[in-house]
């Protein structure tokens, strides 16, 4: 009874900090993540390319905003410390669309990620903390793969990107009017207009069709056909927790159950208890013992209760300790999917395709289809 009253704790602690609470950003409700998929090429999901961005950021209403970034790792070199740290490059909008507050300093601003625009850099607080003790940053230079940068802000403690652990986060700088169709490796967060985001899957899909037309001999509308290639719009909780929330629905399920035949077992013992005593009850109410001798059956019932719930809640709380530091340890309070795996480069998968295409490796059926 104590081990299923501890899993019911645990496991419920967990659904609301992961599957229940909502995400830490403003109109947490109203985010979105825009993948493709391309079933005709056995594809399940893969990300954006600067170029389908940049045509999306122009061509949909239904969006308020739209970013992009693609997590990383960079070597950085800050004086007498250096690292290997996860980074990422990002368009100012990610920052605005989750409601980034600097601590010190600010944050990237749309100038930052023009082409030719000094370099500058955005530190976590954690990695404020660890390479600079606290200290005066702002304008402080850092070497970011070899490359000098700027460091213009400090973000606020707390905040994390969506997708893939940042220390350092650099602008994405590109030009829109000519970015590349290919290259699909970058995460986007989206924000849905009030009132408008009931089409967003036609506009999507408007947009998508028009490719031909923004990328002249770049993509064609056959090949387009041919890969069933279309626009996944999901709401940025359900992407981040990656059905992590209905596996601990299930498993809350499973402990519910463990917990009830526990509970079942138990009254069935006691019950089992008091047949066998129950000579010893009559003699006792013959002989005028009134409702004295319940009281050890009582007595025995809430000791039982009492220490099965005081060993669970322990029991509870050692597991939720663990679990919560390792969480921490890692520097994430949800679940978040890795961004890490290899790129499968596309090349020449289509009669007469003239593009080479790059696409995260997220499903093996990927590799069957070149």
């Amino acid at each position: 009874m104590a081990v299923g009253l501890s899993t019911q704790l645990v496991l419920f602690t967990l659904l609301e900090r992961i599957a229940l609470r909502a995400l830490p950003y403003p109109e947490a409700d109203r985010l979105v993540e825009l993948t493709f998929t391309a079933p005709g090429m056995g594809i399940e999901a893969f990300g954006l390319s600067l170029g389908t961005f940049a045509h999306f950021d122009r061509e949909i209403d239904e969006l308020d905003a739209l970013g992009l970034y693609q997590p990383g790792h960079v070597d950085l070199s800050a004086l007498d410390w250096r690292r290997r740290i996860p980074a990422a490059q990002s368009t100012p909008s990610v920052l605005q669309i989750l409601g980034a507050v600097p601590a010190v300093g600010r944050t990237l601003n749309e100038s930052d990620a023009r082409p030719g625009a000094e370099p500058v850099a955005l530190l976590t607080h954690d990695l404020w903390g660890t390479a600079f003790g606290g200290g005066e940053v702002v304008g402080r230079t850092l070497t970011v793969d070899g490359r000098s940068h700027r460091v213009v802000g400090v973000l606020q403690a707390g905040f994390r990107l969506p997708f893939g652990e940042a220390d350092l986060i650099t602008p994405l700088a590109f030009d829109a009017s000519g970015a590349p169709f290919g290259g699909f490796t970058y995460r986007s967060v989206g924000r849905r207009a009030e009132g408008g985001g009931g089409t967003l899957d036609d506009a999507l899909r408007g947009a998508v069709g028009s490719f031909p037309a923004a990328f002249p001999g770049e993509i064609t509308a056959g090949e387009i056909e041919s890969m069933q290639m279309a626009t996944v719009v999901t709401p940025l909780k359900e992407a981040v927790l990656d059905g992590v929330g209905r596996s601990l629905w299930m498993l809350w399920g499973v402990a519910l159950c463990v917990v009830l035949i526990a509970v079942t077992n138990v009254a069935n013992l006691f019950r089992a208890r008091a047949a066998g005593r129950r000579t010893e009850s009559t003699v006792r109410i013959v002989l005028g013992a009134g409702s004295a001798f319940r009281r050890p059956f009582v007595v025995e019932g809430i000791a039982v209760t009492l220490v099965g719930g005081l060993l669970g809640l322990a029991l509870a709380r050692l597991l939720l300790t663990t679990l919560l530091l390792d969480m921490g340890d890692r520097g994430h309070g949800r679940s978040t999917p890795s961004p890490s795996k290899p790129p499968v480069v596309i090349t020449d998968c289509l009669p007469d395709a003239g593009a080479r295409w790059v696409v995260p490796n997220t499903d093996s059926s990927a590799r069957t289809a070149l």
